[in-house]
C-alpha cells in the first residue's frame, strides 16, 4: 500500500517519525540539499507503508497526542522549576533575600580560604600494582558521575590518572568548564582516582560543602571562570586559579539552611525529569505498538460519526 492512501493527517505526522519511515525516506530518497532531504514526489508515493483504516489513525493520533500534551506539561513544569532554583540562587548565595532567623553579614572569600585544593595526589613511589577505579573527564556530567567507571593499575593507567579523592570532595572541571562538569563524591566513589582535568576542591573547617558545590553553578562564578579561559581548540583554566575565585558566604547554619532550599529544588528537577522521560519511553513504545498495527485499537461507531469518516 502506498502513500495515496494515507489521509494527512495528525497520524500521518506521528507516522513520519517512527524509526522505520526515517529509514524509508532516506532509502528513497537522492541525498541531502542543505539541511533537506532530496526526495521526488513520485518516488514519496512509492513508499510502502501497512495502512490501518482511516477510523482507527484518528483513534491512535488522539492517544499519542494525550501522551503529547503530557510531555508538553511536564517540560513546562520543569523549565518552571529550574527557572525557580536559578532565581533562588541569584537570592540567596548573594545575601540579596535572608532565610527567617539570619542577618548576619556575608563574608567575601577567595576559594583557597574555603577549600583545600587538590589535596592529595599519587606520587612517584605508588606501588605499580595499585588499582583504583578511574574517573575521567568524560565520566562527569552536570552533577553526575558515570556508573561504569574504568579500572586501572598505576603501572599502565592513563597519565592524568593521579588526583586522590574522598567522600564530600567536589570535583570542578576546569578542561570546558563552561560544560560544568561539576559534581560532589559520595561514598561510592570514595577513594577513586580523578583526571587532573579536575580541580579537586575539599572544604574546609567552617564551610559546607554542598554550599560550595551550588556556589559553582551561580553566574557569579561561572562569570569569573568564562574571564579566565584560555584556548578555542581546548578551552580550560588553571587549577591556580580556581583559589582566587570569590564566593560570598554567610556563617554556618545559613549556609545549611540555603542548601536544604536548593536541595528540595534539585529533587522536584530530579522526579520531574524522570516523570518526563518515562513519558516520552511510553510514548515511543506506544507508537511502536500502534503505528505498525501490532497493537489494534477499538473503534466505538458512536466516537467517529459517520459524516467524519466520509469527509476526514
Amino acid at each position: 500500500m502506498g502513500f495515496e492512501t494515507l489521509n494527512f493527517s495528525k497520524f500521518s505526522e506521528y507516522l513520519f517519525n517512527t524509526p522505520r519511515m526515517i529509514y524509508l525516506f532516506w532509502a528513497y530518497s537522492y541525498g541531502l540539499t542543505k539541511d533537506r532531504l532530496r526526495l521526488y514526489f513520485n518516488d514519496f508515493k512509492r513508499i510502502p507503508i501497512e495502512m490501518l483504516p482511516f477510523p482507527e489513525q484518528k483513534k491512535i493520533a488522539k492517544i499519542l497526542s494525550t501522551w503529547d500534551r503530557a510531555i508538553e506539561v511536564t517540560e513546562k513544569l520543569l523549565n518552571n522549576s529550574q527557572q525557580q532554583k536559578k532565581s533562588l540562587m541569584q537570592q540567596l548565595l548573594t545575601g540579596k533575600k535572608r532565610l527567617l532567623g539570619f542577618n548576619g553579614e556575608f563574608k567575601r572569600c577567595h576559594f583557597s580560604e574555603v577549600v583545600e585544593i587538590d589535596e592529595n595526589n599519587l606520587g612517584k613511589k605508588t606501588s605499580e600494582i595499585f588499582e583504583f577505579q578511574y574517573i575521567s573527564l568524560s565520566d562527569v556530567a552536570t552533577g553526575t558521575i558515570s556508573q561504569k567507571l574504568d579500572k586501572h593499575i598505576f603501572k599502565s593507567a592513563p597519565s592524568r590518572a593521579r588526583r586522590v579523592v574522598k567522600n564530600g570532595d567536589i570535583l570542578l572541571a576546569t578542561v570546558r568548564p563552561n560544560l560544568q562538569g561539576f559534581a560532589r563524591i559520595t561514598e561510592k566513589n570514595d577513594a577513586c582516582i580523578v583526571s587532573t582535568g579536575f580541580a579537586v576542591l575539599s572544604p574546609k573547617e567552617g564551610f559546607c560543602g554542598d554550599y560550595l558545590y551550588h556556589y559553582l553553578f551561580s553566574a557569579h562564578v561561572t562569570g569569573q571562570i568564562n574571564s579566565l579561559v584560555v584556548g578555542t581548540n581546548y578551552p580550560a583554566i588553571n587549577s591556580s586559579d580556581v583559589g582566587g575565585l570569590l564566593i560570598y558566604c554567610p556563617e554556618y547554619n545559613e549556609q545549611k539552611r540555603i542548601v536544604s532550599v536548593l536541595n528540595n529544588c534539585d529533587i522536584t528537577t530530579y522526579s520531574l525529569n524522570q516523570k518526563l522521560n518515562c513519558l516520552k519511553q511510553e510514548k515511543k513504545a506506544l507508537m511502536q505498538q500502534l503505528l505498525t498495527g501490532k497493537c489494534r485499537v477499538k473503534i466505538d461507531e458512536d466516537e467517529f460519526p459517520e459524516k467524519e469518516l466520509e469527509h476526514g
